[in-house]
């Protein structure tokens, strides 16, 4: 897509959940691209690093609610005065049986991964459509290509984020908003270890030597 390529002018990005991993990875490769990055995360301390390199910090819960991402998004257009990519990389990682999953442990999943996207989507998209061009980038999963054991309940949002793309894809070419989604394999990220901490089935399947590959649609 040009929007990813090397172009004159400066793109701007918003990137959710930055204080580490592919967020923090996404927002380093933008600025030395040259490009303008918000990086943002629930608390924006934690993103001072990045503020050294270049980037601007908000804070921002993509759980929030409408009326609260807006504002949010508000203060971010007051930075560069436009957003033309929106990385959608905030996930929220529990694994183990899907037997032993609780309503609030589904629930928890779906709101941060699905939910919050859709949160995100309705709160930059109305900016896109006006300007008529943009980028949506969605972080996907390999494990929303097929199911892994000990992470159904995950690779179920992944799936939903898939499907989800797809729709959106058809929905905004019209705009001439590009949407993609980007579909990792393993990566022994905080989000992993974070994910499998504590639980007993979880731990036991997870190797420390294994690569999946990555899918890009």
């Amino acid at each position: 897509m040009a929007a990813f390529s090397q172009v004159d002018s400066p793109k701007v990005w918003l990137v959710t959940a930055c204080s580490s991993g592919f967020g923090k990875e996404i927002v380093l490769a933008a600025l030395a691209r040259g490009d303008r990055v918000i990086a943002t995360a629930r608390d924006a301390s934690k993103l001072q690093d990045l503020v050294h390199q270049g980037a601007r910090a908000l804070a921002l819960d993509v759980t929030a609610s409408d009326a609260e991402l807006k504002k949010v998004i508000a203060r971010a257009l007051s930075f560069y005065g436009t957003i033309d990519i929106l990385v959608n990389n905030a996930a929220f990682l529990l694994g183990g049986a899907i037997e032993e999953c609780t309503d609030e442990e589904a629930y928890q999943q779906f709101n941060t991964n699905v939910f919050g996207t859709l949160h995100m989507l309705r709160a930059v998209l109305p900016h896109m459509r006006e300007k008529r061009s943009g980028v949506v980038a969605n972080i996907g999963s390999a494990g929303g290509w097929f199911g892994i054991k000990t992470m159904g309940v995950y690779g179920s949002t992944k799936f939903a984020l898939a499907g989800l793309t797809l729709a959106l894809r058809a929905e905004l070419e019209m705009f001439g908003i590009d949407v993609t989604i980007i579909e990792p394999g393993s990566f022994r990220t905080a989000t992993l270890g974070k994910g499998f901490s504590g639980n007993k089935l979880g731990c036991e399947c997870v190797s420390s030597t294994f690569e999946c590959p990555l899918f890009v649609s």
